[in-house]
């Protein structure tokens, strides 16, 4: 799953989806989430990432993938196993909202590009409810606090 952002113009790249988990949901059934996959036969971690970045996001330039981190997601009900990558793209001109997905996995996958400010002021409100998500940008966060980004 990876995070794709643009280090030099601030901007990362947020997915929109409609999740069948959430369709009682007081707020909405759309939730905000970050680029994710999973692995089929013959891949490995870095290609899976690869493709579901062009499939869900319709990027192509991806530089420096790198493993953030690995993690079980619920441990004691589940052996879902998270590989959370960051990815970095030349996001300035692309479209900042288009659709995206597979006809075939019957994906309906809304494509934001924003600025790092708003996605941390969508996390502050609770507008991003995706734990994997909070994760990544929180990692993110901590980049821009550091001053490595």
């Amino acid at each position: 799953m990876p995070l794709v952002y643009d280090p030099h113009e601030k901007l990362v790249v947020l997915l929109e989806q409609f999740r069948a988990g959430a369709i009682n949901d007081t707020q909405t059934p759309w939730l905000f989430e970050i680029i994710a996959g999973l692995i089929e036969a013959g891949e490995n971690n870095e290609n899976v990432a690869r493709r579901e970045i062009h499939e869900e996001a319709g990027l192509t330039n991806i530089k420096n993938l790198h493993l953030i981190q690995s993690f079980y997601t619920s441990p004691g009900s589940s052996s879902e196993h998270v590989y959370l990558f960051a990815a970095t793209a030349k996001l300035k001109g692309q479209t900042k909202e288009a659709i995206y997905g597979l006809d075939s996995e019957q994906e309906d996958i809304k494509r934001h590009i924003i600025s790092f400010n708003d996605c941390f002021k969508l996390l502050q409100q609770g507008a991003i409810r995706n734990s994997i998500a909070i994760i990544a940008i929180q990692w993110l966060q901590q980049q821009v606090y550091l001053n490595r980004l």
